[in-house]
């Protein structure tokens, strides 16, 4: 370029000086005053540059300086326009975000004013979760309106911190504790289903366990009650919950709802214990029949079981025995 506007003589000047940039260039004060100097490597410049006397003294040519002065100048205006626009640039910047952080605390102070009303009018836990679902989930549509698309990050990270700070909701609660506690269960009964033996591959709630969630204070906290009747608490892990007590609970053998859904052979439900045939046959023949006086006027008692009609027969013989004899006396 500083050949093309200024020519060849001037560009060699300033590379024998080590100008390669438009700082250095505009910081030196008098690119000629090199020629001054008595040395070999400068003079075939000095002879494109200057002209020289009878005196052997050199005089640097007009037309020369006046194209680095053109140069100069030229390089110095584009410079500080440069400048401008970035200082413009950089104003706008400033203004741009000053105009976003004054909107978003404005949006911001509005939603926590209407959260905090609805949150103190409410005394029930029910309806105040609901409620703060229900608010959560308007301020994620504000913030994804399009007016806003180029402040989400901002709005997102101060919709989080509002939430833990002063309505007690953890990060999940978009998430929704209660949906993500069914799914881990319901996944992990599906892979470990056949390792355990059990015929359905999820766990039913209200059925075969019960869920609850309470808000205490500033953290919640979630139990599980099994329906063999055994609860089990859950433990916290940031801001999700661990269902590594329920699963140890489920594996134990003594977990009568998961001893109903492993599978058994199919002949399983037939009787296999001396008991139960005891038991069936202690109601069926449990039945006592007083008979009517035979031909000597005796009684016999029958009972269904073999072993207690052989005794019976014998105490009647012997009853009868005895009569006779006391008649034989008489």
């Amino acid at each position: 370029m500083v050949e093309r506007v200024a020519g060849s003589a001037e560009a060699k000047l300033l590379a024998a000086q080590g100008i390669r940039s438009l700082y250095s260039f505009l910081n030196t004060e008098d690119v000629f005053e090199i020629l001054s100097i008595s040395c070999s490597a400068l003079n075939d410049i000095k002879g494109l540059v200057c002209l020289k006397a009878d005196d052997d003294t050199y005089i640097v040519k007009l037309g020369c300086r006046a194209s680095i002065q053109y140069l100069y100048q030229l390089l110095k205006q584009k410079h500080e326009e440069i400048l401008k626009v970035n200082r413009m640039k950089f104003k706008q910047n400033q203004q741009s975000q000053s105009q976003i952080s004054v909107k978003t605390i404005t949006i911001l102070s509005k939603i926590h004013r209407k959260m905090t009303r609805h949150y103190l009018l409410s005394n029930n836990h029910q309806q105040r979760q609901q409620q703060q679902q229900q608010k959560t989930f308007e301020l994620n549509l504000l913030l994804s309106g399009s007016a806003m698309k180029t402040e989400m990050s901002i709005y997102k990270y101060l919709n989080i911190y509002i939430c833990i700070k002063y309505y007690n909701l953890d990060c999940t609660n978009e998430l929704n504790h209660h949906d993500s506690i069914i799914n881990m269960l319901n996944e992990w009964i599906q892979k470990n289903c056949h390792a355990m033996n059990i015929s359905n591959s999820k766990l039913i709630e209200n059925q075969d366990f019960q869920l609850a969630i309470v808000s205490n204070g500033s953290s919640s906290e979630a139990s599980i009650c099994c329906s063999c009747g055994v609860e089990v608490q859950l433990t916290r892990v940031r801001y999700n919950f661990s269902l590594s007590n329920f699963y140890k609970h489920i594996r134990l053998e003594n977990c009568i709802m998961m001893k109903k859904k492993k599978i058994t052979p199919n002949g399983a439900d037939e009787p296999n214990s001396l008991d139960e045939y005891e038991l069936t046959d202690d109601t069926t023949s449990q039945a006592v029949s007083i008979n009517e006086l035979t031909q000597c006027s005796t009684s016999s008692i029958t009972i269904g079981h073999s072993v207690g009609t052989v005794k019976s027969l014998k105490r009647t013989h012997n009853i009868e025995q005895v009569a006779k004899k006391k008649r034989i006396r008489l």
